[in-house]
């Protein structure tokens, strides 16, 4: 039996009804998918865009228009389907409003959607039209609450069901416009004039008893937001859906959806206040719920377990992105949610990256691995003078720097972090005059952060190009990477779609000079775009030779200081299960990027030092495989 609610509840909701699971002004390519969403589009930018994407075959299914700033702005959400003829009209006075209507139903169309809003307290509306007669049905527009009431209950005692609400707001006054038809379906309730905190809670209890979110539309009724709402009591796709969105936090959202399979099943922004706000729903076809909320679950509990604001993954498979999200605040002061396309620092896992650039400039020839990098005819002996008391670094080569057994110490305290206001050549001079090898080059390994340094001036060097310009360019790029970038020292030097560090002593670093071995700043979903070109793996083509390869990721055979064998290559560690990965660590930052023999791989990015997770990422890493081997079924999909 359809069970319809009286809308005359005049205190309903706001809230996030469902978190598991995208679009800028374009989440993706439109040829790629086949659903395109837009958002933020004047009238003439929704006027081309609806042309072209018109003549690719899509169809509009939502159009909602609103303010920003003052401006006409327009969400719009086209589906690639087919289906009966229609037509979409948008920017209407009510007059005009109702002409259209009256002579599509002339024709033969019935109207699927409208929504309202305001210019220059004046309503507007967006509507879209079917090619078909059937079932019966019935539209109103510009209803204050009483009068929407009144037709919600006659029209329901006639055997109408509701199919769509639409709340908007006109000069602080609320209004409301509706479609309501004689078709059969299931049971089905629906709400309206709710606050926040009342559309959470009937929100919760809905979802508990089997119904779905169909339509949310939020508005202003005196200077407070409110939400109207239709459920319908079905089953899958997996929905999710989020409403009351801040509207420079959207993109984030929906990218959280997108990339944990998600795609966009209904959109709708409003006016609140000077600010917009949006409301969207999401259905997922490609993972079961079980899978992701396993995902999440461990992610949170490693999350809140170090004490970590904000976390972001990315997982693959077979070289396929099948899964990334974030987790927590990237900013808390504001509340910003991590989404898995914000930025990173990345720590040390910047040497498996200066490790391939080294490799490839030795496939052009541009260097040899065994070529001597200090003193007479090596490859930096002119820029950097042999001290009189250090003889030893002259026996050092560039495959000794990439495996850290070139002799350079730590026993004095790391280098990176002495003279912070050092360039990169005054801290080489510096540490070359102070810090003599303490060991023979070749003889023992020990970590060096400075010996990736000197590894980026080599770059430099045969290049000609800052280290950051030739990498972005000659090595990046040729895995589609295009926004990873050395990152600043302070807050206020944080790149555009960079998450917020803690503590704040995590700005008491020279980052910018960290460059070749620890400096870049990146997404989880990049670390992946890389990982999968230099993995050795069939799955995609690497960006250095299977020669090269081998070469990098093949044990030197050299023990520590202590006599333990250590499982380093150049720049990655190789596991005895044959995992290839990286870690890296620093003040405000953990990061992890590894791939599995089998071929699955995962990043993990976090805004905060895990100082429990000892040593440090092992727990993460343990976390992320866990993961792995636990997913019950992968999807296909590939979200590269």
């Amino acid at each position: 039996m359809t069970r319809r609610s009286p809308v005359s509840l005049r205190s309903v909701l706001l809230v996030c009804l469902i978190w598991i699971g995208a679009a800028a002004h374009a989440l993706v390519p439109a040829q790629a998918m086949d659903w395109v969403e837009r958002h933020g589009l004047t009238p003439s930018e929704y006027q081309s865009t609806f042309t072209d994407l018109a003549g690719k075959g899509y169809r509009p299914k939502v159009v909602s228009g609103y303010t920003s700033g003052g401006q006409e702005r327009y969400a719009v959400l086209w589906v690639k389907t087919s289906g009966p003829d229609w037509a979409a009209r948008q920017g209407l006075s009510s007059a005009d409003y109702q002409t259209a209507s009256d002579d599509f139903r002339k024709q033969g169309f019935r109207l699927v959607y409208v929504s309202g809003h305001a210019i220059d307290n004046q309503p507007r509306y967006a509507a879209i039209w079917e090619k078909t007669s059937s079932p019966e049905w019935e539209a109103r527009h510009g209803l204050t609450a009483a009068q929407y009431q009144k037709a919600f209950d006659d029209l329901g005692k006639a055997g109408y069901r509701l199919r769509h609400i639409n709340g908007y707001s006109v000069n602080g006054q609320d209004f409301y416009a509706a479609i309501w038809d004689k078709s059969p379906g299931p049971a089905w309730e629906a709400r309206y004039g709710l606050s926040a905190a009342d559309y959470q809670k009937v929100s919760n209890d809905l979802a508990g008893k089997g119904y779905r979110l169909k339509v949310i539309s939020g508005y202003q009724a005196g200077a407070q937001d409110r939400y109207a709402a239709l459920w319908e009591k079905t089953g899958t796709p997996l929905p999710a859906a989020r409403h009351g969105i801040p509207g420079n936090f959207y993109q984030g959202v929906a990218d959280n959806f997108y990339y944990q399979g998600y795609h966009p099943a209904y959109i709708n922004v409003f006016a609140s206040g000077n600010a917009e706000r949006f409301n969207g729903i999401w259905e997922n076809t490609n993972w079961k719920s079980s899978d992701l909320n396993l995902i999440r679950a461990r992610a949170e509990a490693y999350r809140s377990k170090l004490r970590i604001p904000g976390l972001s993954i990315a997982l693959t498979k077979d070289g396929r992105l099948v899964y990334a999200a974030g987790f927590g605040q990237a900013d808390k002061s504001n509340g910003e949610e991590v989404s898995p396309v914000h930025l990173f620092r990345i720590a040390s896992v910047s040497k498996p990256i200066t490790s391939v650039t080294i490799m490839k400039l030795a496939e052009q020839g541009k260097l040899s691995l065994d070529q001597k990098v200090f003193g007479p005819d090596s490859l930096l002996g002119a820029k950097y003078a042999t001290p009189a008391n250090n003889r030893k670094i002259e026996s050092i080569t560039v495959r000794q720097l990439l495996e850290h057994t070139s002799g350079f110490t730590n026993a004095f305290g790391d280098p990176m972090l002495k003279q912070l206001g050092f360039t990169h050549d005054q801290l080489i001079n510096w540490a070359l005059a102070k810090k003599v090898p303490q060991n023979n080059a070749g003889s023992v390994y020990e970590y060096s952060n400075f010996g990736y340094c000197v590894l980026g001036r080599i770059v430099e060097k045969v290049t000609g190009q800052p280290y950051e310009t030739y990498v972005r360019n000659e090595v990046l790029s040729q895995a589609g990477i295009t926004r990873m970038q050395i990152g600043g020292n302070s807050l206020a030097e944080h790149k555009p779609g960079e998450v917020v560090y803690y503590p704040a002593k995590a700005y008491n670093l020279n980052v910018r000079r960290f460059d070749s071995n620890g400096g870049w700043i990146a997404s989880p979903i990049d670390l992946m775009r890389f990982m999968v070109r230099a993995d050795g793996l069939p799955t995609e083509p690497d960006i250095i030779s299977a020669d090269s390869y081998t070469t990098m990721t093949t044990k030197p055979g050299i023990s520590d200081k202590n006599g333990n064998e250590i499982n380093y290559a150049s720049g990655w560690v190789i596991s005895s299960r044959g995992v290839q990965w990286h870690n890296g660590s620093m003040r405000g930052t953990v990061a992890l990027m590894a791939r599995t023999p089998e071929g699955y791989g995962y990043a993990a990015l976090a805004n905060a030092h895990p100082g429990d997770d000892d040593p440090v990422g092992l727990e993460l890493r343990q976390t992320l495989e866990q993961i792995i081997a636990d997913i019950s079924a992968w999807p296909a999909h590939d979200l590269f």
